[in-house]
């Protein structure tokens, strides 16, 4: 039997993305930015909050880094002040969350989020998850196994007692490297054939199919 189940956040566990840009926009208002939309958000899910910002900023023609510092500070100073009935959990998470609880599996969630914003959002809406890990900053991003390698070695597992539950090509790509049973969920930002087209192997559609997978 599976010892730990570790889930992506966004797109995963939580449908964000509104809230997210929403977060974002509040801070870019106040520096007379452009908005930025959902679906620019869902784009660059993968990168660290930095990453993002940059990718923000250069597609809106602007290269300054000293201006993404300022941007950074505020964005990090009001993290989790945002609308929270703009985000959820996806229909059948919270149940699954007891049941793995029930059977004894430990549950982590590993996001490229920063803390700062991670944390209040997924300890208010999945109180019950003891585990959150961010991106150390000599860690590279997905599809590289760092991060991913580095909860195993927290928790003292192999790899074979491991399911990883993402909904992108680059969750694919990180479970893949870190040789670890990658679950890809189509309830999220993907559709079952994009999945499918970037080398998804197990796709599930509720999140309770993950249980099957436990043994």
């Amino acid at each position: 039997m599976k010892k730990l189940c570790i889930f992506d956040m966004d797109g995963t566990l939580l449908d964000s993305a509104q809230y997210l840009a929403d977060n974002i926009n509040l801070t870019f208002s106040s520096f007379n930015l452009a908005p930025v939309t959902v679906s620019e958000c869902i784009e660059h899910f993968e990168e660290r909050t930095s990453e993002m910002f940059l990718s923000f900023l250069s597609s809106r023609g602007i290269h300054d880094m000293v201006l993404l510092d300022k941007l950074l500070r505020s964005y990090r100073q009001h993290a989790g002040e945002g609308n929270y009935d703009l985000v959820y959990t996806y229909a059948g998470m919270r149940d699954l969350l007891f049941r793995l609880e029930a059977q004894g599996v430990e549950v982590a969630v590993l996001t490229p989020r920063d803390e700062a914003f991670a944390k209040p959002l997924l300890y208010r809406l999945c109180p019950g998850i003891p585990y959150l890990f961010s991106y150390l900053d000599e860690e590279k991003r997905k599809p590289a196994p760092d991060a991913l390698l580095r909860i195993l070695s927290y928790f003292d597992v192999h790899r074979e007692d491991v399911l990883y539950i993402g909904d992108s090509e680059w969750d694919i790509g990180m479970g893949n490297n870190a040789r670890v049973k990658t679950l890809s969920a189509a309830w999220g930002y993907r559709s079952r054939e994009y999945l499918l087209e970037h080398g998804a192997e197990d796709i599930i559609s509720l999140p309770d199919e993950i249980l099957s997978f436990l043994y």
